[in-house]
């Protein structure tokens, strides 16, 4: 593309460019990672283009970050197109599993990660549509995570689906979670911005807005 370079979409969705992921990756990774001390050790679910996981390693209190993508396509494909983003599986930091993120969730061991950052195609919901990101997959990932560990995800726009956006915080709710919200301009995502709701795991407290 003229404008946005070099774009990868699934399904016909756009999911970045090369012109302007710096945007989202970015804030979908420091938003949660600036606002906790600890963040030794990172994991990413989805991301399989790399940008996140290259944006966590920038950290230096980043030790290990473990990206989990259920698509070696996309990796493929990033690693052939968008080599800026994809170089991050080439850090020593950087380990890259190929596998589904709740499954792979259920075998990990409670706080095992004081970072989750959700870099998916889906949306959380609490209907029983068959997403991944449902009431099940929050709690799995209040559980991996540390008392005061940070979670980032992409979420909806306010300003272009206010319910499904009220139903996110729902779920972060119910994963006991403190709630911030985020909007960043992405001029080539629909509406030209995107939203990020991230927050902090609170295990002896209530969750809070």
């Amino acid at each position: 593309h003229i404008k946005n370079g070099r774009v990868l979409s699934l399904d016909g969705s756009v999911q970045c460019t090369s012109y302007d992921e710096f945007l989202y990756q970015e804030m979908l990774t420091f938003l949660s990672l600036c606002s906790t001390e600890d963040v030794s050790s990172v994991l990413v679910l989805g991301g399989g283009d790399g940008g996140v996981a290259r944006e966590a390693t920038k950290d230096p209190r980043v030790k290990s970050v473990t990206v989990v993508d259920i698509d070696q396509t996309v990796v493929d494909v990033c690693r052939k197109f968008i080599p800026e983003m994809a170089v991050s599986f080439d850090n020593p930091k950087v380990n890259l599993i190929i596998g589904d993120a709740k499954k792979f969730l259920l075998n990990e061991p409670d706080d095992s990660y004081n970072a989750v950052l959700l870099d998916l195609t889906d949306f959380p919901t609490t209907d029983s549509s068959g997403t991944l990101l449902d009431r099940e997959m929050f709690a799995e990932i209040r559980r991996v995570l540390v008392d005061g560990g940070v979670l980032s995800q992409q979420d909806y726009s306010p300003y272009s689906n206010n319910e499904r956006w009220v139903r996110s915080c729902e779920i972060f709710k119910s994963a006991t979670l403190n709630i911030c919200y985020g909007y960043v301009p992405v001029p080539s995502f629909p509406n030209g911005a995107i939203g990020i709701t991230f927050g902090r795991v609170n295990k002896n407290g209530q969750p809070s807005v």
